[in-house]
């Protein structure tokens, strides 16, 4: 008897295990950003020659830099991420993802500024119902008012962009991008309480805020 009922919960475990394709996709799309997919999504990005294509990747590539800054910060479950970040969720939409980033004071006026400039071009590609390029006169406009951060890491060659409207999107972007990623790694810093010298309860947490991405 106990034999049994241990092959029908390992059957039923086999069976909450497997996906359906949808279910798959979805597990998919909604999968962190770690390190190992950095050089094969820039490779990606690199190789597209479609202008629509490129900028709707190049942009997405920072929405997602900036959500996982926001899950570091936010102390995000795998369990609760699509509650907060998913389809019509509260940080669902890249606008919101960039109030949240300012409020929290993980960005400050000027990345908030660039973000939102990102933000439009993408959008742009995304959802014009005309054709539309890096040599539009709207999209060359709004790229020509985008401000190269300082690379918080030595990871920055221009040498690999072109002197041109896409060229100086995409190394916006991936500064950036780049930029976001480095303070997810860094941000929140959670102190040991041991090294605190007031009682506190074991459970809590204190944080120490770096300065926002300028």
């Amino acid at each position: 008897m106990a034999s049994k009922k241990r092959k029908l919960a390992i059957h039923k475990k086999q069976k909450r295990k497997k996906l359906s394709p949808v279910d798959a996709l979805i597990q998919l799309t909604d999968r962190r950003l770690e390190p190992k997919h950095y050089n094969k999504l820039f490779g990606e990005i690199l190789r597209t020659r479609n202008s629509r294509g490129a900028g709707i990747l190049i942009g997405t590539y920072v929405e997602n830099s900036l959500q996982s800054a926001l899950e570091r910060w936010l102390h995000i479950s795998d369990k609760k991420r699509r509650a907060l970040f998913g389809s019509n969720a509260p940080i669902g939409t890249f606008s919101n993802k960039i109030r949240i980033a300012y409020a929290a004071g993980i960005i400050g006026n000027e990345m908030y500024d660039t973000l939102d400039k990102i933000r439009l071009i993408r959008n742009a590609f995304a959802h014009a119902r005309i054709s539309v390029s890096f040599k539009t006169k709207e999209i060359i406009d709004v790229c020509a008012l985008l401000k190269i951060p300082i690379p918080l890491f030595p990871f920055h060659n221009p040498a690999l962009y072109a002197k041109t409207t896409r060229g100086h999107f995409t190394e916006t972007c991936f500064v950036v991008s780049h930029n976001l990623l480095f303070a997810a790694l860094t941000n929140p810093h959670i102190i040991d309480t041991k090294y605190i010298t007031i009682p506190v309860d074991q459970n809590f947490e204190v944080i120490l805020r770096r300065k926002p991405l300028p």
